[in-house]
């Protein structure tokens, strides 16, 4: 009877931890702020993913108003980022942001194509692929 027992905690111990998800994976690795690779003045200054599925792009690096604000949701399996911009001060017309496709370089890059985080200037119309740099990791409360 004591076997039994022991052997059902221990199953229930065992079946209890959770392994992460593909989901959860993706998540943690996107969370963090992102600067474009490009250092020209088109490029996009931060890019910031939080763990609670909200994102927020500043053009100028470290300003304390951010251009656009907004939620984000990952597809795993189909390799795509979904934004959506709930807020800003400079939100431009023509950004297409809804069906990013997400890959990682092999040194960790976070590159974006398929979609358009918008014209800033006039030069910056010819975006269709982003290159991000991971500044630094943000907490999270996983």
């Amino acid at each position: 009877m004591k076997i039994k027992i022991v052997l059902l905690t221990f199953f229930l111990l065992l079946t209890s931890c959770s392994r992460p998800t593909k989901l959860s994976i993706a998540k943690m690795h996107i969370v963090g702020v992102w600067h474009e690779a490009d250092s020209s003045n088109e490029s996009i200054g931060e890019l910031i993913f939080r763990d609670d599925g909200t994102f927020s792009l500043t053009k100028t690096p470290f300003d304390v108003s951010k251009n656009y604000s907004g939620t984000y949701t990952i597809d795993p399996k189909k390799k795509r980022l979904h934004l959506e911009i709930t807020d800003g001060k400079n939100i431009p017309k023509d950004a297409k942001i809804d069906n990013f496709h997400y890959s990682y370089s092999r040194s960790n890059e976070l590159i974006l194509t398929e979609g358009y985080f918008g014209t800033f200037t006039p030069k910056y119309l010819s975006k269709n692929s982003y290159i991000f740099q991971k500044g630094y990791q943000l907490k999270t409360n996983h």
